[in-house]
């Protein structure tokens, strides 16, 4: 009788390892499966809640169309002093965003201390450029002096592609996660609604929603503040999603409203 209740107790031991591997392998596999269709929802999605390492993995293997060149755009009617944060703009791009070249696009350099220590940073090229005078026939208005970098920028872009920043902006991360879309802008709205700032700009050489931008210069509104480099290309993105990719969040925010997220 020892045997049989041996080999019984073995059978049941048996069984419920069986079925303890089963049910292992069933949830990994849904796991896998909701995960993948997650991705796959994120992928058809424009509009990014999260930006970078996160999906490091997914991109790192992927073709980059955004080359890894930082331009920043400068016109002035006379030398100005470069200020300490503008100096970290341009040395924190270079310390994360460690882009191949960047490209100084001005009619006039500043002038001071800070402005010398920038001259120093690594790959930095000052590029002697006249602004933007006309555009489409129609004179460009210096109302505020960012007009012509607003519109320069773009043509910048269009020509060689790259990252067009302002000189406020401290990079913190690599954009390297960005860089295999065609063309991204990120939402400086504290709601859901977007809002599109130019602060920040990535771009594939001609870039389908930089020529449809561009294009409407047409409209050039330089009298309202941000209209050409915030509410244009935000009622652009709205009727063609397709040609572009927002961030929601990462690249304006926390806004100056939201300070209290920063600590």
């Amino acid at each position: 009788m020892k045997a049989p209740r041996c080999s019984f107790v073995i059978l049941v031991i048996f069984a419920c390892l069986f079925m303890y591997i089963y049910h292992t392998f069933s949830v990994a596999q849904s796991r896998n499966k909701g995960m993948n269709d997650e991705c796959q929802t994120n992928q058809k999605n424009n509009i990014s809640q999260n930006f970078g390492f996160d999906q490091m993995n997914v991109t790192e293997n992927l073709k980059y169309k955004v080359p890894n060149i930082v331009h920043y755009t400068w016109y002035t009617k006379k030398p100005i002093e470069w200020t300490f944060l503008q100096y970290l703009s341009v040395l924190s791009a270079s310390k994360f965003i460690k882009p191949s070249r960047i490209m100084f696009h001005t009619n006039c350099t500043p002038i001071g201390h800070y402005w010398n220590r920038t001259t120093q940073i690594p790959n930095l090229e000052i590029i002697q450029r006249s602004p933007p005078i006309k555009i489409f026939g129609k004179k460009v208005l210096f109302f505020y002096e960012t007009s012509a970098t607003n519109i320069d920028r773009l043509l910048i872009l269009n020509r060689n592609g790259g990252i067009c920043l302002d000189t406020d902006v401290i990079a913190l991360k690599s954009f390297d996660p960005l860089r295999v879309y065609p063309f991204t802008m990120g939402s400086e709205s504290i709601t859901k609604w977007v809002l599109l700032s130019g602060g920040i700009i990535l771009s594939e050489p001609g870039s389908t929603f930089l020529k449809i931008w561009i294009n409407n210069y047409v409209d050039d509104q330089s009298s309202q503040w941000a209209y050409n480099s915030g509410k244009m290309p935000t009622k652009i993105a709205a009727r063609f999603p397709e040609d572009i990719h927002i961030e929601m969040t990462s690249l304006h925010r926390p806004s100056h409203k939201e300070l209290d997220q920063i600590f």
